[in-house]
């Protein structure tokens, strides 16, 4: 897994960054094989490449096998500039507030369940894998700003100010 941060970029340094798709593939292809390359065909292993004509991509000395700094990744397969999906993840990765597909279609100006798509892949990416731990040994210290206590309540929807849960800050 591979992940990018942008989390203290200004929207203006994240522009100025990835201003064209070779830009993207350049930083993907850097993040990709930061510690060398070693081919992912079954048996090979193999660290000698070739650089490819096709941008930032790399083929197997030994099997010939050609990778893309993007291949199993969430841009993989995309079908709008890899460039928007940058811009995609910088903005939800960026923002507090999330936004439906149909705003993200008509900000990028790209195909609704296309966006849908993008979005579903890039959540699932984000997603906890719930293996990792806290470190917390006993005797230290976990701390947190706020959390809610209580679980789900019938016919209650959203954030209600009227119900059962009780947030403790």
């Amino acid at each position: 897994i591979y992940i990018m941060t942008f989390k203290y970029t200004s929207i203006i340094d994240f522009i100025n960054t990835f201003q064209t798709d070779n830009d993207c593939l350049k930083y993907m292809s850097e993040l990709k094989w930061k510690n060398g390359f070693t081919c992912t065909k079954t048996g090979c292993s193999h660290n000698k490449y070739w650089n490819r004509t096709k941008p930032y991509s790399r083929v197997c000395k030994k099997c010939r096998k050609i990778h893309s700094p993007i291949q199993n990744t969430i841009f993989h397969g995309l079908r709008f500039s890899i460039k928007t999906a940058f811009m995609i993840v910088f903005e939800t990765q960026s923002s507090t507030k999330s936004m439906s597909d149909l705003q993200l279609a008509r900000r990028y100006k790209i195909n609704r369940n296309t966006a849908w798509l993008f979005m579903r892949k890039l959540r699932k990416a984000l997603e906890s894998s719930g293996t990792m731990d806290m470190g917390v040994d006993e005797g230290s210290k976990v701390y947190v700003d706020e959390f809610v206590v209580g679980g789900y309540e019938i016919g209650m929807v959203g954030r209600s100010g009227n119900s059962k849960k009780r947030k403790i800050v």
